[in-house]
């Protein structure tokens, strides 16, 4: 019996196409990218290749040809087409909407990615911070109390769904004495990670220090930046010292033995002010 994809399980359309492909390869003998493109109804044959290898974009009117080839189910085929308009959007909100619209199919669906976990815990900026509370040696369950505790405020019904999503992502769970704990101790992507949650978080965190820059006193807080003007080769070496720094401050706060007081967030922003070169690049 001929294998299938579970469709619900991708994100990015261009790598269900490509593991669409070798799956195909292995099990149609005649099977090719000619093959693909003469049943799509295209008159390139290289289509798929060149969707698959990031030379091209898939043409919304193009959609139905690539489902009917891939020989999916409507419901399917609507899954195709949010992925395609996700991954092609250049807006951000409009990502934001799509990828909560493709969730909803793989809720139902019952497939789950990594990618979904990081999106819901990092949809709303207070839950890596319940996370870090959660290691506290004095951490009660007291919605009411650890929402009064946050700056900017937040409700207790924030709080109380926010420990239910960290342990149902497996995040933080309940030891033998019914206590909260940290499943992990470090949740770490990767540094070229370019996922819509990611970005989103890092951009609240933005927002937030912005407003830390009126409400926290300086004494509390270390908030500075430079302008520089440097090389490409320059840029790389600072980019990579960053991420150094980043791993050296994690390995210092796992080597301290002290119970945790504070939970501080600490951002780093390196982003050109003027476009590439100095007549401004081709925009």
């Amino acid at each position: 019996m001929d294998k299938k994809l579970n469709i619900y399980g991708y994100v990015d359309y261009r790598v269900f196409l490509k593991d669409y492909y070798n799956l195909q390869k292995k099990q149609t003998r005649y099977f090719s990218y000619r093959y693909f493109s003469n049943k799509a109804g295209f008159s390139s044959h290289n289509v798929l290749k060149q969707v698959i290898n990031g030379d091209r974009n898939i043409a919304v009117k193009s959609i139905p040809k690539f489902c009917s080839a891939l020989n999916i189910t409507s419901r399917e085929c609507d899954y195709f087409r949010l992925m395609v308009l996700f991954n092609q959007s250049k807006s951000e909100d409009e990502k934001n909407e799509l990828f909560r619209e493709m969730f909803r199919y793989k809720q139902t669906s019952k497939a789950k990615k990594l990618s979904e976990m990081q999106y819901k815990m990092y949809s709303e900026w207070f839950h890596s911070v319940i996370r870090e509370l959660v290691s506290f040696k004095d951490f009660e369950e007291d919605y009411s109390a650890i929402a009064k505790s946050f700056t900017p405020l937040i409700t207790p019904g924030q709080v109380k769904k926010s420990l239910q999503l960290l342990k149902d992502t497996g995040i933080i769970k309940k030891n033998k004495s019914g206590k909260w704990v940290q499943c992990d101790p470090i949740i770490k992507t990767a540094p070229e990670i370019e996922s819509l949650s990611i970005r989103n978080h890092n951009r609240k965190m933005i927002q937030l220090a912005e407003d830390a820059i009126v409400k926290v006193k300086p004494e509390s807080r270390e908030i500075s930046g430079m302008t520089l003007g440097i090389s490409k080769k320059a840029f790389k070496e600072i980019k990579k010292k960053i991420q150094n720094f980043k791993d050296d401050i994690l390995s210092d706060v796992l080597a301290d033995s002290s119970e945790s007081e504070e939970v501080y967030q600490l951002n780093f922003q390196l982003f050109p002010l003027v476009k590439n070169g100095r007549q401004g690049g081709e925009g």
